[in-house]
């Protein structure tokens, strides 16, 4: 599936591509600490297809002008179908972006304090975690030149994205994989990083 350019996009736009997880976000507030043993009650869970860094950084970019697309994959059930919303309203290809058959879509579960600091739990789909092979060929379709990935993503799916991709420039996002040294991420021009994960 893929989308024609927004309004702000042009011919001249730089084409980002952004590789890692979409997942289902479930925000619930909390009015307090949880404690371990009792039951807390929070506020009614606000569902919004709108998570993982990298699905949010491809929306980012198409609302910034240019030319986005997310290479990534869910699961192909309700949650899955309900992510392709967000990227049709911002322009997003997503002809990149697969539905895996019999998988489920990965959620994240996100406590708000009163304060605003959050605390996000995420459950992965394995089945849905992006392959080497599949970055490899899904880059090769998009000749983008901007790539952001995040770099907690199996091994040699981050492995390939440093091989294979041909941009003019690399950008990696989150905390490296654990199997990643210093020296491995010599191929990124820029490193991005939350606060807490620095």
């Amino acid at each position: 599936m893929s989308h024609s350019l927004g309004p702000a996009q042009g011919p001249g736009s730089p084409h980002v591509a952004v590789v890692g997880r979409a997942n289902i976000d479930i925000t619930v507030r909390m009015p307090g600490p949880s404690v371990v043993g009792r039951t807390t009650f929070a506020s009614s869970p606000a569902t919004t297809p709108a998570g993982g860094k990298s699905l949010n950084q491809a929306l980012a970019a198409s609302r910034a002008g240019a030319h986005a697309s997310l290479i990534g994959n869910a699961g192909d059930d309700h949650w899955g179908a309900f992510l392709y919303r967000p990227l049709t309203d911002a322009a997003v290809d997503a002809s990149c972006f697969h539905l895996v058959p019999s998988a489920s879509t990965g959620i994240a579960v996100i406590e708000v304090d009163p304060d605003g600091e959050n605390r996000i739990i995420l459950a992965r789909a394995p089945e849905t975690e992006l392959t080497g092979e599949q970055v490899r060929s899904r880059l090769a379709e998009l000749h983008a030149s901007v790539v952001v990935t995040q770099l907690d993503l199996p091994p040699d799916a981050v492995d390939a994205v440093f091989r294979h991709h041909r941009a003019r420039a690399l950008i990696g996002n989150l905390v490296p994989h654990p199997t990643l040294g210093p020296t491995a991420l010599a191929p990124l021009d820029l490193f991005v990083a939350n606060e807490a994960e620095g």
